[in-house]
């Protein structure tokens, strides 16, 4: 006898009920063990399934909650160089780890200094299933470009979320990071320039 188990993960994005379709199969079976044995065909089909679905909890939940679902969540926060000058990018990869829809995971929200202008880079996503479920982790990049020179804080970095686990809010952190900007160098030529022209 062979068992073959076919696993799907599914993740609800809305509560209430949901129906999942009664799922078939067609297989066929020699009626001997000749080669050119004609064979007999069956089809099976499961039962329907109904899940319901509950919301989040309103009791606990955080200003601003972005529905970010997920068990054991941790935020990993990457700044290169630690020290910079005027102009010059750093570049920052807040990443997210844990169990959960990596996919759909939202950007954590950086709070920059006045003075320091951010863009958006790549985002990376890795899926490292655990245990049958969905876990891995989801990298955003930045490029944060400094306009004056100073001492600067990086206030502390919070991402909250519902951990299915614990059946409660919680928030995976970084904490806050001082980023010194010296003054940006003295723009030069690339090349040397060509005399001027004699005035005549």
């Amino acid at each position: 006898m062979d068992l073959f188990i076919a696993h799907q993960i599914v993740f609800p994005l809305a509560p209430g009920r949901i129906s999942v379709p009664p799922a078939s199969v067609d297989y066929a079976v020699p009626v001997t063990f000749s080669f050119f044995s004609r064979e007999e065909r069956y089809s099976l089909r499961s039962d329907s399934l109904a899940i319901v679905v509950l919301p989040l909890p309103a009791a606990g939940r955080p200003a601003g909650d972005r529905g970010v679902v997920g068990q054991g969540l941790t935020l990993d926060l990457r700044i290169e160089p630690a020290e910079t000058r005027v102009g010059e990018p750093l570049e920052v990869a807040a990443t997210v780890t844990g169990v959960g829809n990596v996919a759909l995971w939202p950007e954590p929200v950086l709070r920059w200094p006045v003075g320091f202008r951010s863009y958006p880079a790549q985002t990376e996503v890795r899926l490292a299933p655990a245990q049958g479920r969905i876990a891995g982790s989801k990298t955003f990049r930045f490029l944060a470009v400094p306009d004056s020179a100073g001492s600067f804080v990086l206030p502390d970095v919070r991402y909250d979320y519902f951990d299915v686990a614990a059946g409660r809010y919680q928030a995976a952190a970084a904490a806050l990071r001082v980023l010194a900007v010296a003054v940006g160098g003295e723009p030069r030529a690339a090349r040397a320039l060509p005399p001027l022209l004699p005035r005549r």
